[in-house]
């Protein structure tokens, strides 16, 4: 599941103070790329791609637990939140093969 990176609200391409913790030296320590649609903080030292990132803008996960948290019911919660703000589309479910073969 994947979406531009500069669709999450408050961010943008570059070097930035990081929009939830921000910087206690009021350095940069955001970077987000855009082209390779990832982010990276240099205070937590934990980064990864666009659904990370809104995880973190959202609450969901502490930037400090990027990606490796980002499961389960963390996962369900922020692909719901993506689907809210218009990020990603609704996805059907697959059918699973006892639908299939009732056909």
């Amino acid at each position: 599941m994947d979406f531009p990176i500069l669709s999450i609200p408050g961010i943008r391409d570059g070097l930035q103070v990081h929009p939830v913790h921000g910087s206690k030296t009021n350095l940069k320590n955001l970077n987000v790329t855009a082209r390779t649609n990832e982010w990276y903080c240099f205070a937590c030292q934990h980064g990864g791609v666009s659904l990370h990132l809104l995880a973190v803008v959202e609450h969901i996960i502490g930037c400090w637990e990027s990606p490796d948290e980002l499961r389960g019911a963390k996962f369900l919660e922020a692909k719901k939140r993506a689907f809210e703000l218009g990020l990603i589309r609704e996805q059907k479910p697959a059918r699973t093969s006892l639908e299939k073969d009732a056909k």
